[in-house]
């Protein structure tokens, strides 16, 4: 019994270990590319009054207008194609 528990430590521990080195390593991937802010992401930037230079910007602030920006175009996307089934709607009635 007592080994099968430390057989199982020890093969959690090795899988903790390995899936943080993993995420270090992607977490380094993402930021060695550079990043470009598109016209719509510098002026949110400076309507909150935050730099516009990305290299400047906390993580916090990357990752927010990252996901602002995926999250704009995901409905700009979605919201065309519902937009023209109701204009389709509206005309039919």
């Amino acid at each position: 019994m007592k080994k099968a528990l430390s057989k199982i430590v020890v093969i959690l521990l090795l899988l903790s270990l390995l899936g943080g080195c993993v995420l270090i390593k992607t977490n380094q991937a993402v930021e060695d590319k550079p990043y470009v802010l598109n016209e719509r992401q510098i002026a949110t930037l400076k309507e909150q009054g935050v730099s516009t230079n990305y290299e400047e910007l906390r993580v916090e602030h990357r990752m927010a207008i990252r996901f602002i920006e995926e999250g704009l175009q995901y409905l700009e996307k979605n919201m065309a194609s519902a937009l023209s089934i109701t204009t389709i709607f509206q005309r039919a009635y």
